[in-house]
């Protein structure tokens, strides 16, 4: 498969060039996370979490890259594994199996970043009171307080403070993560 026929069937939503590309990047993937202290669940969460990021950017259309397709999703979950052993604390074996990308490491860094802010802000706030979860999402889908107000039967001024509480909460349970001050240390601001 040539890349512009990975981008067309993965902006297609063709389940047959996703599993294509899965099974071309997983002996590499396996490699180097087996190689450094991973297992092949490891490898699996890995590959699968480095497919969406790359089917995301296709979707947005903000995939840039100077290497192959292929060849870029395997540096994605070479970093993906890295930032785990280093939540972990775990000794990289291999590090000489890491490929520098010339021009793409920093838009890599950045979708990883990017990648990691995503699944931090999402596990928080699946973690909140379901009250918050469904006022928060109103918000967020662009309806107004009194709309709002009227769905959860409660006042207009109270939605505003819940609103808040609940954005507050979910601020606070974000930063006391060990994950947000490991993401502040970049040079990325969050």
């Amino acid at each position: 498969m040539t890349d512009s026929e990975i981008i067309k069937g993965i902006r297609k939503k063709d389940n047959k060039i996703l599993g294509g590309l899965y099974e071309k990047s997983l002996p590499s993937v396996k490699k180097f996370v087996v190689d450094n202290s991973g297992n092949i669940d490891d490898v699996n969460d890995v590959l699968q979490e480095g497919i969406i990021l790359i089917y995301q950017k296709i979707q947005e259309g903000s995939l840039q890259v100077n290497i192959s397709v292929q060849g870029y999703l395997v540096a994605i979950c070479k970093n993906i594994w890295l930032m785990r052993l280093r939540r972990r604390k775990k000794m990289i074996v291999n590090s000489d199996q890491v490929d520098i990308l010339e021009g793409s490491e920093e838009n890599l860094i950045f979708d990883l970043i990017q990648a990691e802010k995503d699944n931090l802000y999402r596990k928080h706030f699946l973690k909140l009171e379901e009250g918050c979860i469904k006022l928060l999402t109103a918000v967020f889908d662009g309806r107004s307080m009194k709309e709002i107000a009227d769905t959860l039967n409660i006042s207009i001024g109270y939605a505003r403070k819940k609103k808040f509480l609940c954005k507050e909460r979910l601020v606070t349970s974000i930063q006391n993560d060990d994950i947000y001050q490991e993401l502040r240390s970049h040079k990325s601001v969050i």
